[in-house]
C-alpha cells in the first residue's frame, strides 16, 4: 500500500511497533507483520532521528554531572531560552507529509494482537481500508 501520512504518524507507528516487538508476547505472525512495517519505515525514521539530533545539538546545552562537569551529552531543557525555537522546528518537521509504501495490516490482524485501544489507534494509518 502506498500512502501519504504525517511524519509524526510514521514515527509514532515505528516507535510503538518496535516497543511491542521488543517488550510484549505477540504471535510470531503479528511480529512478522510489524517487522515489515518497521522495515518499510526505517529509512524515513532514521532521517527523522538524525534531523532531531541535529536540532538538539543546535538548540541544546551540555548536560552537567553532579560536580558541574560536562558529561558529553546535550539536551534541550524545558526552561531553556531555546526550547520554543526547538519545539517550533520540531513541529514543522513532524507535520510534514511523507509518502511511504508498506504492507498494510488488516483490522482482523490488528485485533488479534490484543493491544489496547490507544495502541490500536496509533496503527490506524497502516490498516487496510
Amino acid at each position: 500500500m502506498k500512502k501519504t501520512m504525517k511524519l509524526y504518524e510514521l514515527t509514532n507507528i515505528y516507535e510503538v511497533a518496535k516497543n511491542i516487538i521488543e517488550n510484549s508476547t505477540i504471535t510470531s505472525l503479528s511480529k512478522f507483520k510489524l517487522l515489515g512495517v518497521i522495515r518499510s519505515f526505517s529509512g524515513i525514521y532514521n532521517d527523522y532521528e538524525q534531523t532531531r539530533q541535529d536540532l538538539v545539538k543546535k538548540y541544546g546545552e551540555p548536560v552537567l554531572d553532579g560536580e558541574g562537569k560536562e558529561t558529553g551529552n546535550i539536551e534541550v531543557k524545558r526552561d531553556s531560552k531555546n526550547m520554543n525555537k526547538f519545539v517550533e522546528e520540531m513541529n514543522i518537521l513532524r507535520n510534514q507529509n511523507i509518502d511511504v509504501e508498506f504492507n498494510a495490516i488488516t483490522v482482523e490482524e490488528l485485533f488479534k494482537m490484543e493491544l489496547s485501544a490507544e495502541i490500536c489507534a496509533v496503527f490506524m494509518p497502516i490498516v487496510a481500508e
